[in-house]
């Protein structure tokens, strides 16, 4: 089963250009990272990235899939401030 961390793994590799990157930025180990795209590309039956020496590159299919992981990650400003206002409610 997908969960968002997943998604969250596929959009740090995306935009830090390698695993390595993705897994500072997540603070994440590397084998971790690895094992969650491991698990989207097993899913989805692809590879997402090409990987190499100096890092990671988006295939077809993971540049078609990145979009969609950006949307279910993605968190609206005002949430954050609404969860608060709401933990003074009643006053």
């Amino acid at each position: 089963m997908l969960e968002l961390r997943h998604f969250q793994v596929l959009r740090a590799i995306a935009h830090e250009g390698s695993l390595a990157g993705a897994a500072r930025a997540l603070r994440y180990t590397q084998p971790t990272v690895t094992y969650h795209l491991t698990t989207l590309e097993s899913h989805f039956g692809a590879p997402l990235f090409h990987r190499g020496p100096r890092g990671a590159a988006l295939t077809e299919v993971g540049k078609a899939l990145l979009p969609h992981a950006e949307a279910v990650d993605f968190r609206p400003p005002i949430a954050p401030r609404a969860t608060r206002a709401s933990s003074t409610w009643p006053p």
